[in-house]
């Protein structure tokens, strides 16, 4: 992807269909970065249980929405030309990924993430 110039970081904000955790009680993961700088793994259903404390707070309201949304800050490597390439690697079975979002200012919230921006092959 080709991102401006002068940036040292994005928020990448990850979507993904609202598995329950039957693999691995502890929940699933899955593995994000930009090749050339440090990837980051992150547990996307850890507390989508039946916990008390997670039921209505977690449980309830994911599971209505039938996603999951994560946010994570990823450096940028260093790019003559400006185009950086994501990699996202699912480590555990049934990451059903929705959507990927890369916001470097602009993103606004919105019930189905925005419209797809047109996209490009190199």
């Amino acid at each position: 992807m080709k991102l401006p110039e002068g940036m040292d970081g994005v928020k990448v904000i990850v979507v993904l269909k609202s598995t329950l955790a039957f693999h691995n009680k502890d929940g699933h993961k899955y593995s994000i970065g930009f090749r050339g700088a440090e990837s980051k793994t992150v547990n996307f259903n850890k507390d989508l249980n039946e916990d008390p404390k997670n039921i209505y707070t977690v449980y309830y309201p994911t599971v209505a929405r039938r996603v999951i949304e994560n946010e994570t800050e990823l450096q940028l490597p260093v790019s003559n030309d400006g185009y950086y390439t994501l990699d996202f690697k699912p480590l555990d079975p049934a990451v059903v990924l929705e959507k990927i979002i890369v916001d470097f200012g602009g993103y606004k919230k919105s019930y189905l993430y925005m419209d797809e921006s047109k996209c490009e092959r190199k």
